[in-house]
């Protein structure tokens, strides 16, 4: 069955030559003006261990707990050889989400799915913006 090692919202993703990854500007809040804009691009990063090697159909879901609002996106993901840390056979996911209006301000759940089966994800807050009041 697959597993979720990591999930996390940031700002952008870093591939280095040794197999590691930089995240930049992790985040859970969005603060915004107005929600008739697009929010900025940001990144879905996830680990994920899997019990066998080879491409697993992946699908990434974000909705609002607030009412009927969903994003997907398909993907799959291709794993090799198993890690020595898990000795699961790992990958990683990386989605920039771009060009993305919600309704709202309210929770967003980002759910991930591989080989049919949800995994978990994580989520947001989508915070609207109040003008300073001056003194």
């Amino acid at each position: 069955m697959p597993r979720l090692l990591l999930c996390t919202l940031c700002d952008d993703v870093r591939f280095e030559m040794s197999h590691k990854h930089t995240l930049v500007g992790l985040f859970d809040t969005f603060n915004v003006a107005d929600f008739a804009q697009p929010l900025p691009t940001f990144r879905v990063f996830a680990r994920i261990g899997l019990d066998a090697p080879g491409t697993h159909p992946l699908m990434l879901r974000i909705t609002s707990t607030e009412g009927p609002f969903k994003l997907e996106i398909a993907g799959t993901l291709d794993a090799r050889s198993p890690s020595e840390v898990s000795g699961l056979f790992e990958a990683v996911f990386t989605a920039a989400i771009g060009a993305f209006r919600i309704p709202g301000p309210g929770r967003y759940e980002v759910r991930i799915e591989v080989d049919q089966a949800d995994i978990g994800g994580t989520s947001f807050l989508a915070v609207a913006m109040t003008r300073p009041t001056l003194q």
